[in-house]
Formats: C-alpha cells, structure tokens, sequence
C-alpha cells in the first residue's frame, strides 16, 4: 500500500513538473514575440552629426503588406500610388515602446487622404489640409502645407505629434502612451508616395 501511494506521489510530482515547465516555456514564447513586436528607439545620438535611421522590421513589413496590390509599385525604398480604387488600411504588428522615442514617417500625398494613427493619435494627411486629432480634440491643424512626413517624440515627461513641410515643422504637446499601435489607412482614389519609417536624430 505504502509502494503504490509513493508510485502515485512520483506521478503526480512528475506531471505537475511538467506542466510547471510547459507554462514557463510558454511565458518566455509569449514574452519573447511580444518584445520582437517592439520597437524601441535605439538612442538620441548627436544631433549635428547623427543621421536618420530606417526602421527596417516595420518598412519590410508595411513593404509587404502594400505589395500586395498591384496599384502600390515599389519606387526604391518608397510605395507610389496613383488613384486608388479602394480604400485600404495597413495595421502594423508591431507597437511603439517606450520609455522614450523619435519616430517619423515620410508622406506626400498629391490627391486624396491618408490616416496615420500611432497610439490614439491621429494624423489626417490631404494636399489641401492636414490635422493631428487625439481622441476627439483637433490639436494642430494647417491648410497652408504640403505635408511630407509626420513624427512622434517624447523625451522625460514631454510628447510632442508633428507635421512637416519643406523647411517646416509644427504641432502640439499631446499624451503618448506606450505600447501604441501604428496603423496606415489610405482612401480611395488617393495618389501619393510613403516613403520609410524612421528613427529620428541618429541611433547608437
């Protein structure tokens, strides 16, 4: 009787120490493909000799993703459309960490409207006008501006959402909260180019 209940204790130890080592397998898998869904500014550099660096996860990505559609023809390392016939929304698998970033993308738009949302920030680009809206506040807004590429920063305690121009750039403080979704969504009939998303003022 005292062999068959130690048989049976080894058994269930047995089993529960599996099932212990499954879970935590699971966890680091779980953990590990959420970390490489995260895109974390690598550093500020030097601001007068660093440069601007591809994020190269994201561009492959969004690469792919447009590719699919015979009216997105790869130019380089742009995606250039002309009158597009259905409205089509890109939603990254990858969000935008923290504890600080500096993260832009390059757009030009000669028709139409595209929507760029990175958290629940949004940036609604068209040739005529463009806005930054978070949640249902209009915070920036310009109808003197060809716009070429929205950015996002936040350095300590300070966010700031931006749109910019040839020899300009404004926005507005905002609130950014990190893990934020990033998403493209471009209208129908739209004509324009998306150029590459970036980090900002040099990298490590």
């Amino acid at each position: 009787m005292i062999k068959k209940r130690k048989k049976f204790f080894f058994i269930a130890l047995s089993i529960l120490l599996v099932l212990v080592f499954v879970i935590v397998l699971s966890y680091l898998y779980i953990n590990q493909k959420a970390q490489s869904n995260n895109l974390s500014y690598p550093g500020n550099g030097m601001p007068l000799i660093s440069k601007n660096k591809p994020v190269d996860k994201i561009n492959i990505e969004m690469h792919n993703y447009f590719g699919k559609y015979e009216f997105l023809k790869p130019e380089g390392d742009n995606l250039v459309f002309n009158n597009i016939p259905h409205s089509i929304k890109y939603q990254s698998s990858f969000s935008l960490k923290g504890p600080e970033t500096n993260f832009a993308l390059d757009i030009f738009l000669n028709t139409g409207k595209a929507i760029i949302n990175i958290g629940d920030i949004e940036y609604t680009i068209t040739p005529n006008e463009s806005t930054i809206i978070q949640g249902n506040e209009k915070i920036w807004f310009t109808d003197d501006k060809q716009i070429i590429r929205i950015s996002i920063e936040k350095t300590g305690n300070q966010s700031a959402a931006r749109l910019w121009s040839e020899g300009f750039a404004g926005g507005s403080n905002v609130i950014l909260d990190f893990p934020a979704n990033i998403s493209i969504e471009l209208f129908k009939n739209s004509s324009g180019v998306i150029g590459q998303w970036k980090w900002l003022r040099g990298f490590k």
